[in-house]
């Protein structure tokens, strides 16, 4: 039997959906984390007065205790290595 390019695209495709994880939705993993992402965004956006309170955070001080306290909201999900490797990521884009 020979196939064409487009069958072989197709096999190809279904072979990969089927052995990625997904949700009971279909999302993949990774959708999933970027819609719940585009939600915490969107809810803060709407937060009265949050960017002027986030703006006077003017010392590494208080950045420190800002980071610790944001953290500390979502740090038992995360493994030490997780957050360490985002903040790593987070501190070679801001020198660019």
């Amino acid at each position: 039997m020979k196939l064409t390019k487009s069958q072989l695209k197709q096999i190809i495709k279904e072979e990969l959906e089927s052995a990625l994880p997904s949700d009971a939705t279909g999302d993949s993993p990774a959708a999933k984390q970027k819609s719940d992402v585009e939600r915490i965004g969107k809810k803060l956006g709407k937060v009265s007065g949050l960017e002027s309170l986030t703006s006077m955070i003017n010392s590494r001080v208080e950045l420190e205790q800002f980071l610790e306290n944001v953290l500390g909201m979502i740090s038992d999900k995360l493994q030490p290595a997780d957050i360490k490797m985002v903040l790593a990521k987070l501190y070679k884009t801001q020198g660019k």
